[in-house]
C-alpha cells in the first residue's frame, strides 16, 4: 500500500486551506505482471494464434484485478472520514469558483466582441465578419514558451524530489 498525497499545486492549496497533515491511502495495482516466460516462449505460444484471442487474455486478467480491487475496502475511523469529506467539499468548492470564473470570463470576452461588431458602421462591420482562415505566420513562435517566470519556482526541487 502506498500513500499517494497529489503533486498537484491546487490540490495542495486545498489540503493546506484546512490543514490536513496526511492522506488517505491508495493501492497501486500492477496489470502488467513481470513473468518469467522468455521471448521465445510468448512468440512461440503466439504463432498462428489471432490478435483477438491475446486481447480476451488481457481483458479478462483486467477484469479479474478489477475485481479483486472491488473487494479492497479501506477502513477509516470516524475522523479521518470526517477529514476526506472536508477535503471533498471544500475541493469541489474551488473547482466550481475556478469554473464559473472561467465561464464569467469567456461569457465577458464574447459579450465584449458583440458589442464591438455593434459599433461598427456596417461597411466595416461586414468585413470584421469575414473569417480570416489563413495560418499564422510560420516565423511566429509558440505562444507557450513565452510565458512570465513563475516567482520562486525552480525546476530543480522537482526533480530532485524525484
Amino acid at each position: 500500500m502506498t500513500i499517494y498525497c497529489g503533486s498537484e499545486v491546487f490540490l495542495s492549496r486545498v489540503w493546506r486551506k484546512i490543514n490536513v497533515t496526511s492522506c488517505a491511502p491508495v493501492v497501486r495495482i500492477n496489470f502488467f505482471s513481470s513473468g518469467s516466460k522468455s521471448k521465445s516462449n510468448i512468440k512461440g505460444s503466439r504463432k498462428g494464434m489471432d490478435n483477438s484471442s491475446a486481447k480476451s487474455d488481457h481483458m479478462e486478467k483486467f477484469i479479474e484485478l478489477a475485481e479483486k480491487a472491488k473487494k479492497i475496502k479501506p477502513d477509516f475511523s470516524d475522523k479521518e472520514k470526517e477529514n476526506h469529506t472536508a477535503i471533498a467539499k471544500e475541493y469541489q468548492k474551488q473547482i466550481r469558483l475556478r469554473s464559473n470564473r472561467i465561464d464569467k470570463d469567456i461569457a465577458t470576452k464574447i459579450w465584449l466582441q458583440h458589442e464591438a461588431l455593434r459599433a461598427l458602421p456596417p461597411a466595416l462591420r461586414a468585413a470584421a465578419e469575414v473569417i480570416d482562415e489563413e495560418p499564422p505566420p510560420s516565423d511566429r513562435p509558440w505562444a507557450v514558451w513565452q510565458t512570465p517566470p513563475l516567482k520562486d519556482f525552480d525546476y530543480r526541487d522537482l526533480m530532485s524530489s524525484k
